[in-house]
């Protein structure tokens, strides 16, 4: 019936009924024609989620071309209602039709290019100087990649904000994406923490990584206040 939706990865006791619908509709308001991938996982890293990427389609063998592909984990399906997650998906097709993924990537590339520069202009002027201060242009790659995460990570946090007013926008009802937002970071599965808590180096190595190049998504007690803060204007 909705031709512009295919789904991926469904077991054959599974049935969504709204679901083509509720992303049929939503691309039409955002206004994007070509048709989506819609891939269904247990889990993105034990919690629930729903994602976009750009990839190649997998079973299109020879077209090397990338498409936009949503993500949907069943602990989303089974959590939220039909409302909740619609709002959830408005803010990946807010990603989508900002393009973000190849404006990060296109970011990074500038990232990576100027460090490379200025690596090879240091190396230049401390070598002519002195064997010794030579081995100091090497410090610059490091510094360089933090800055360059440091930088995407925060127009990062800045986007995700925007793609939250862009579905509050689509949906017209703040207080369902605000209660969507805690069904998926603050209800946990204790199961599922308690699986996380056992991963206690990658953990720290994780918090360690993001202290020094920042998150990539606000926290979840920002997003909701900034919604609370949408409602009022």
């Amino acid at each position: 019936m909705y031709n512009d939706v295919e789904f991926h990865g469904l077991k054959s006791n599974e049935i969504y009924p709204d679901l083509a619908r509720i992303i049929s509709e939503t691309k039409q308001k955002f206004g994007i024609p070509e048709k989506i991938d819609v891939f269904i996982v247990d889990s993105f890293e034990g919690y629930p989620n729903v994602q976009t990427k750009q990839e190649r389609a997998r079973y299109r063998q020879w077209d090397f071309k990338l498409y936009d592909t949503l993500y949907i984990s069943r602990g989303i399906l089974k959590k939220l209602n039909s409302d909740e997650y619609k709002a959830l998906i408005s803010h990946e097709f807010s990603h989508i039709i900002h393009q973000d993924s190849k404006t990060f990537s296109a970011i990074l590339s500038i990232d990576a290019t100027i460090t490379f520069l200025l690596f090879i202009l240091t190396s230049v002027i401390l070598g002519s100087i002195s064997s010794k201060l030579f081995i100091l242009s090497f410090f610059v790659i490091p510094i360089g990649i933090i800055f360059g995460l440091r930088n995407i990570n925060c127009r990062r946090r800045k986007v995700e904000l925007r793609c939250d007013a862009d579905a509050v926008y689509i949906t017209q009802n703040a207080e369902v994406y605000q209660r969507a937002l805690k069904k998926m970071f603050i209800d946990f599965d204790p199961n599922i923490v308690a699986n996380h808590n056992k991963k206690l180096i990658r953990t720290a190595m994780l918090s360690v990584y993001y202290y020094i190049v920042g998150d990539t998504h606000p926290s979840n007690f920002e997003r909701i206040l900034y919604i609370e803060v949408l409602k009022i204007k």
